[in-house]
């Protein structure tokens, strides 16, 4: 039995429908409460935070998905909420500053001495690791012929050695 074939618009349009809908009941379970469960957040909220929060604070072109969920203010107001007080800015503002100042007092500092060594190691062990691939898998022979010294055998018959006495 075969079913119905679907397009990939209408697929899309399936699941952004019910991904609205999953919006819609965690906003009517949310409520006017501060979390899912009252005053205070438990690991539901982490897990709803943990799929809202880039949907609403990443800045992604045409997002049906952040449209919907700026509509549903008591989930925006759960994740601001929950940004400012366990992720603050102040600390975030820190944390960059020094973060600033070790990248600009590390440009400062002189050349790592060994780097240019650690370069060419690395380059090394790149091209060695590429040409034993090659040579593996069959990509790169290597025929060693020495037409001057060769000797011609055929089966049946006798080699023989002018340099040695019979």
């Amino acid at each position: 039995k075969g079913g119905d074939y679907i397009t990939d618009s209408e697929t899309e349009a399936k699941i952004y429908k019910e991904a609205k809908e999953c919006l819609n009941l965690l906003s009517y379970k949310l409520g006017e409460k501060p979390f899912m469960f009252g005053r205070l957040p438990s690991s539901l909220d982490a897990l709803v935070f943990g799929y809202l929060a880039p949907i609403l604070k990443a800045p992604l072109p045409n997002n049906q998905l952040r449209s919907h969920l700026v509509q549903c203010e008591n989930l925006c107001r759960m994740c601001n909420d929950i940004l400012t007080t366990f992720f603050p800015t102040d600390i975030h503002d820190s944390r960059e500053q020094e973060t600033k100042k070790k990248v600009t007092s590390s440009s400062d500092l002189p050349e790592f001495p060994s780097r240019r060594r650690n370069m060419i190691l690395a380059a090394i062990f790149a091209i060695t690791t590429m040409v034993g691939y090659a040579l593996a898998n069959g990509l790169l022979q290597i025929t060693i012929s020495d037409s001057d010294h060769s000797l011609n055998f055929q089966p049946g018959s006798r080699i023989r050695n002018k340099g040695l006495k019979q």
